[in-house]
């Protein structure tokens, strides 16, 4: 597995999400890695995240669920399998069962990490396995979770999303016409 800008068509998703986030944030090219963090290296704020989400939607047609994580981030409630699969897909697009959601919450990560990975078809970063992490923790509620998904949102985790988004697309319309 590589990381998802490792191929020619993920070349051209993360030379636009870079161009993007430049012309939304102000910053130089040369600050765009994809290590770095949209919140804590590039200084984005709430509505940086609108214009970012509205020009991926625009340029490269992945709608990113900016209500939906607006609304997570103003509601409390304890973490169950089945809420678990819903946050992994709305924001990593990883499409669990309930009963592996359930595994995660009891295992962790770590035993169920390289099917994840292999489900995603791409390796994490290190931020990103921050982010899992975060995500599976039944000791965070939404708003807290939430929180901690927009401070460790990096470049390549913008990438990796929009990639899943496409992934996911034309499975689906694979499935259709297949």
């Amino acid at each position: 597995m590589e990381s998802m800008n490792g191929t020619a068509d993920g070349n051209a998703v993360y030379e636009t999400i870079s161009a993007i986030l430049v012309d939304s944030l102000g910053v130089d090219e040369h600050s765009i890695q994809p290590e770095v963090r949209l919140v804590g290296d590039l200084g984005a704020e709430s509505i940086d995240f609108l214009d970012i989400a509205f020009r991926v939607e625009e340029e490269l047609g992945v709608r990113m669920p900016m209500k939906e994580w607006a609304k997570a981030s103003e509601t409390e409630y304890t973490l169950t399998p089945e809420r678990l699969a819903q946050r992994l897909w709305r924001v990593f697009r990883i499409d669990i069962s309930e009963h592996e959601a359930a595994r995660l919450l009891h295992e962790g990560l770590d035993p169920l990490l390289p099917t994840v990975e292999e489900r995603c078809g791409y390796t994490f970063t290190v931020h990103e396995l921050g982010r899992l992490r975060a995500a599976i923790n039944p000791a965070l509620c939404l708003k807290e979770f939430a929180a901690q998904q927009i401070e460790l949102f990096t470049v390549q985790s913008l990438v990796n999303f929009v990639n899943a988004a496409r992934s996911s697309a034309e499975r689906v319309a694979a499935e259709c016409t297949g």
